[in-house]
């Protein structure tokens, strides 16, 4: 079986169970497609605003916090932490236009002092998230297991927190199915905290 025929059999069986309401109505945010090699990995879907509100929540973050969002879209988890806590931001986003959506977001909250975007690949060498204090993801389970070598060169006490998805063989901290009023549906999320409890050593 191709690749391409392997994803849209992943892709039927995933919206199978979210119709059936078996995984908390995930695929009407995210989706995973057939677009060719080096194209973005997940669209873009903005994290519902009380979603977001209640992951920074659960990640404890302070005004002391670093916060990196990986994949940050418009930027939202960002100026919402940046304006809410005070604290630093920098977010990475691979597609250019999203990544100046991102900027125009950051400059429109009036946090440009305290929030970088920078555009790239999250898998890149050159992504450090050693000065992160606290890591936001709306990323596919695939792509969180793949950030795991990175999160496990954080200190120690850093939160991850993420949108819907698990990641494979590490045991949450927490796990909340949290109801979100504006989308009118549950949402599940997850919280991490280094260094990562594993289930089974990968």
């Amino acid at each position: 079986m191709s690749r391409r025929w392997k994803w849209r059999v992943a892709v039927y069986t995933l919206l199978a169970a979210a119709l059936a309401g078996g995984w908390y109505g995930v695929m009407w945010w995210v989706e995973r497609d057939t677009r060719p090699p080096g194209e973005p990995d997940v669209v873009f879907k903005e994290t519902p605003q009380d979603a977001v509100e209640k992951m920074l929540e659960m990640a404890r973050v302070t005004k002391d916090d670093v916060v990196y969002d990986l994949g940050c879209g418009d930027a939202r988890f960002l100026t919402t932490a940046a304006k809410k806590y005070g604290c630093r931001g920098v977010g990475y986003e691979i597609q250019p236009h999203v990544a100046e959506i991102a900027r125009k977001k950051v400059a429109e909250a009036g946090v440009g002092d305290l929030v970088e975007i920078r555009e790239g690949d999250i898998f890149d060498s050159s992504v450090d998230l050693r000065p992160a204090t606290v890591l936001t993801l709306f990323l596919l389970p695939e792509l969180n297991v793949k950030l795991i070598p990175k999160i496990q060169t954080m200190r120690p006490g850093c939160r991850i927190v993420s949108f819907l998805f698990h990641m494979e063989g590490v045991r949450p901290k927490e796990t909340v199915i949290y109801y979100m009023p504006n989308a009118k549906r549950d949402c599940r999320l997850l919280l991490w905290e280094t260094p990562l409890e594993f289930e089974s050593r990968p």
